[in-house]
């Protein structure tokens, strides 16, 4: 037998995992076919079937799943090379990768990308958003800005700052609010279901009337153009708020302050371009204050 390439084991693992060619792809940032093709020269590497494909997807047949504990143990090896490689880089160049809510990359950090490119022109910088948590650790990306402590004890953080949250609304639909009682009456832009466990998302909840909700989205941009064109409140951190000319603080309150965090692997820490994007990033998050 020949030896298996890293590629081959991580197709091998990201179907095992996903039981889909194309969830496996999207994970990888390839193409199904591409994996199909990996799948395949490993399978005819090892002289077994890997897989049996049904109609709910690709199956581990019993040699795959014999195989599947030596792969991720071989993933694990590799990981912690590349982390350690990574490392070692005293070249402000290459790409990294920043996961962060949707929200911070909009307002904070991607009208502040044009100052980077002067600092760092070879620096190429990819973002992550959504409510899914990455793996630092798997190299799913390089920085990490998230809302609340990180509980994972292999990584670094730090705070950066917080996020004020306070309810707005446009400036046009003159809503009748003076006091708390007052935002159960309005009609309000929520949060979709995938972001429902999000202290957000209950806060908002909590803040106004069920019965009044007139829309929801699982992005603040999405929110902010709902608000406006149905004339309803929504509740907003100040950067996002105090910054829209055509919103209006409904009161002076802070209904939600959410601490801020920038996590990387230890291994990545060291690296020259992960220290300048971490300089970067915490310039930014500063204006929150």
């Amino acid at each position: 037998m020949n030896e298996a390439p890293w590629p081959d084991l991580q197709a091998f693992l990201a179907v095992a995992r996903t039981g889909s060619l194309a969830a496996a792809a999207e994970i990888l940032t390839t193409s199904a076919p591409t994996l199909g093709r990996r799948i395949a020269a490993l399978e005819a590497d090892l002289g077994v079937r890997l897989f049996t494909k049904a109609t709910a997807g690709y199956r581990l047949t019993q040699s795959g799943e014999q195989l599947v504990p030596a792969a991720e143990a071989a993933e694990q090896a590799m990981l912690a090379f590349l982390r350690r490689r990574d490392g070692l880089s005293q070249e402000v160049s290459g790409t990294v990768r920043i996961a962060a809510p949707e929200t911070i990359v909009t307002h904070l950090l991607a009208p502040r990308l044009p100052d980077l490119r002067i600092r760092h022109p070879a620096l190429t910088v990819t973002f992550s958003t959504g409510p899914a948590l990455v793996s630092l650790p798997r190299r799913d990306a390089d920085l990490a800005l998230r809302i609340g402590r990180p509980g994972e004890d292999e990584l670094l953080a730090r705070k950066v700052g917080d996020i004020v949250f306070r309810a707005y609304a446009p400036r046009a639909a003159q809503l009748p609010v003076e006091e708390m009682a007052d935002l159960k009456t309005v009609p309000w832009i929520g949060w979709g279901e995938d972001f429902a466990a999000l202290p957000i998302a209950r806060s908002t909840q909590g803040v106004f009337a069920r019965e009044r909700q007139a829309a929801a989205a699982s992005a603040m941009h999405l929110q902010v153009i709902l608000a406006k064109q149905l004339g309803a409140a929504l509740l907003a951190p100040d950067f996002v708020g105090a910054a829209d000319p055509d919103l209006i603080e409904l009161l002076d309150d802070v209904l939600l302050t959410q601490p801020l965090w920038l996590v990387a692997s230890a291994e990545a820490r060291g690296a020259a371009r992960t220290e300048a994007l971490t300089a970067w990033v915490a310039e930014a998050v500063r204006t929150l204050s």
